[in-house]
């Protein structure tokens, strides 16, 4: 009786793991078959990079805003939203990067998978802790490793980018980020 419980409680996991292994099993990449978009781009913020007048967006990740600030373990706040951008820009400065286009958002940004050279850009930027994985298997166990060693975000308690920009929409919107993605550095 208590294995049935067990199994009721856990079966939200076990779906998305045997979603995970499926994926797995037929080889889905999400890099692959994409129009790629190949060069030079610009950091926007954590999750959003630029190249010419043309932004697009991680897909499959999403990182916290620039103003956002998280706790660290000792309940200490730091920018996190510019320490995401931080990471971002130390894996796309100075390399060719190869984008693939999956779409496109509400705010027209191009969503894509990107890569600078074999590295995996939106996964390294989940499994450095400091983007999350939105809406996509492909990074779900990446997080899952990030948050388990207490890297980036999970080094202490932060606000879910998604929450945090709800909660911070008017400061947003004034700002001009909310209708488009903010300037690139």
């Amino acid at each position: 009786m208590g294995a049935i419980r067990a199994l009721r409680r856990n079966s939200g996991f076990l779906a998305i793991l045997v979603l995970l292994l499926v994926v797995g099993y037929w080889g889905i990449d999400p890099l692959r078959d994409r129009t790629p978009m190949t060069g030079a781009f610009q950091v926007v913020d954590g999750d959003s990079l630029r190249r010419n007048s043309e932004d697009f967006r991680l897909q499959g990740i999403d990182a916290p805003e620039l103003k956002q600030t998280c706790e660290d373990a000792t309940g200490r706040a730091y920018p996190c939203g510019r320490e995401a951008h931080q990471m971002l820009r130390r894996l796309v400065q100075g390399r060719i990067i190869k984008c693939e286009s999956t779409g496109v958002d509400r705010y027209n940004r191009t969503l894509a998978y990107c890569r600078a050279g074999e590295t995996d850009i939106n996964g390294t930027m989940v499994s450095t802790g400091w983007a999350v994985s939105y809406y996509s298997l492909a990074y779900f166990l990446t997080e899952l490793e990030a948050r388990n060693a207490g890297l980036g975000l999970w080094q202490g308690a932060f606000q879910s980018p998604a929450d945090w920009r709800a909660d911070h929409r008017h400061s947003l919107v004034q700002d001009g980020v909310a209708d488009g993605a903010p300037q690139p550095d």
